[in-house]
């Protein structure tokens, strides 16, 4: 950054606040980028635990089913 003014002094304190103007305008964009992130991140947190107990929810639906299968086949078997 390069500024010039007839007093040195007054030249250091417009560089000073126009560099804090810039540090503070690419903060404020990195945060917004986080925040973008985050969001991103956290949907996908969310649509795979929706998907996990889904399959968690078939997954015992079918032990189930194969559970009492086999208890039926079990009983079945013991008649004869």
């Amino acid at each position: 950054m390069n500024y010039t003014a007839a007093k040195p002094r007054e030249a250091q304190q417009i560089c000073n606040e126009l560099t804090a103007l810039l540090v503070n305008e690419n903060l404020k964009s990195v945060q917004a980028a986080a925040k973008g992130t985050t969001d991103v991140l956290s949907k996908g947190i969310e649509d795979a635990k929706r998907n996990l107990d889904d399959m968690d929810s078939k997954l015992a639906d079918f032990n189930g089913i194969t559970w009492d299968s086999f208890r039926e086949t079990e009983t079945t078997t013991s008649r004869y």
